[in-house]
């Protein structure tokens, strides 16, 4: 460009002088004036070129300055171009990414689809459970209410409790002080009780021996006169069995130790039946005199009485066979004791040997009975109210029991 500037002055002047050079002349002092306009021109010339020259070295310095701002834009331009270039191939690269991530969404977005059933799905079941919580928060509600009022209750209670500690303290306190008076009341009352028994013992025996006292005079008035009458007769007495040895089943007619005849139920293989009880239908409640003499009817439920017993027995050595039924269990339980014996009325009719047992061991009820009293209800009370009969007591009141003596 500076080389251009230059070129077209120095190509101006030319034309300039040759312009001059080739005009015509008119005379000298045409030619000086021309000569003078000429120079005045050049001087004109050269005051333009001068200031072309400088327009032109101004222009250069603003072309340079031009030249490096567009050196450095180029720079800049050429940078961001590079940064356009990454910047397009991050570009692309998200372009790609962003065409995975719109699978991904679409994917996401199918999950989501799904997610949404179930969470519409677990939203129907949380308004279920909503509604069941709501019923157990209701009954909840209604238990903790019970709950409060069984607070209060308890509350309650425990005051009523400590009310009745102190009464009852206070009632101890009255227990204590009145504890020797009922000590000595009990063992009065005891004392009381004793003397009453041993005096409703004595007036039975008492009536027992005056009863008997009066039976035995009737018995020896009765003798004395069928003494009497034999002494009087030529006709054999009869002469009978004492025991159901030898004798059929049955009713049978024997003669006791003191000469007296009686009946008694004979079984088989000459065992002698002393009691029997059937079915409960005889009254064996009764007093001491009667267990003396007998009870019952020997065709059914009866027991030949104390004093015949105390004879036999004495009179020669027995043994004692006991048949007892068990009706729950429908089976019959036998057991037998070799040497029965029993006292007379002066021991109340004790039990007074029993022998050797035979049978199983836990039958053997009769053992602990020896040497005590017959039990009745006017005499004796041991077992009394358990059995509702007189006996020597064992543990077999609730079943039917059959007596053989032989």
């Amino acid at each position: 460009m500076r080389k251009f500037l230059r070129l077209f002055t120095v190509v101006l002047v030319i034309v300039q002088i040759w312009t001059v050079s080739t005009q015509p002349t008119d005379g000298n002092n045409k030619l000086l004036n021309k000569s003078e306009n000429k120079e005045n021109s050049l001087s004109v010339i050269l005051s333009e070129i001068q200031k072309i020259q400088l327009n032109t070295a101004n222009i250069e310095l603003k072309l340079k300055e031009s030249e490096e701002i567009i050196a450095k834009q180029n720079a800049e331009l050429e940078n961001k171009l590079r940064l356009l270039n990454t910047e397009i191939d991050e570009l692309l690269k998200t372009k790609e990414q962003v065409a995975d991530y719109k699978d991904q969404v679409t994917k996401l977005q199918s999950t989501i689809n799904i997610k949404n059933e179930e969470i519409s799905k677990l939203k129907s079941e949380k308004e279920e459970d909503y509604l069941e919580i709501t019923m157990l928060k209701s009954a909840a509600e209604k238990q903790n209410s019970e709950i409060e009022m069984l607070k209060n209750e308890q509350k309650e209670n425990q005051e009523q409790m400590v009310r009745k500690s102190f009464i009852e303290m206070e009632l101890e306190r009255c227990k204590y002080d009145t504890m020797d008076s009922q000590h000595k009341l009990a063992d009065l009352e005891k004392t009381l009780s004793t003397l009453q028994t041993e005096l409703k013992y004595c007036n039975s025996w008492k009536e027992f021996f005056k009863n008997k006292l009066s039976s035995k005079d009737d018995e020896l008035n009765d003798c004395f006169i069928k003494r009497q009458q034999i002494s009087g007769s030529s006709i054999p007495s009869k002469i009978l069995p004492t025991s159901c040895l030898n004798l059929t089943s049955g009713i049978q007619e024997i003669q006791l130790p003191n000469g007296n005849p009686y009946y008694v139920l004979c079984g088989s293989d000459g065992w002698m039946i002393i009691q029997r009880r059937i079915d409960g239908s005889g009254d064996f409640n009764k007093n001491l005199q009667i267990y003396v003499d007998g009870i019952g009817d020997i065709n059914g439920e009866f027991f030949m009485g104390l004093e015949n017993l105390h004879l036999i027995t004495n009179a020669t050595r027995h043994k004692l066979k006991v048949f007892i039924e068990k009706k729950e269990e429908e089976k019959e339980v036998i057991f037998e004791y070799d040497d029965f014996r029993i006292g007379n009325s002066e021991s109340l009719y004790e039990l007074e040997s029993i022998g050797n047992f035979t049978g199983e061991s836990d039958l053997n009820a009769l053992e602990n009975h020896v040497k005590m009293p017959f039990s009745i209800t006017d005499v004796n009370s041991n077992n009394w109210e358990t059995m509702n009969a007189g006996w020597w007591f064992s543990d077999y009141n609730q079943w039917l029991v059959k007596f053989l003596c032989k």
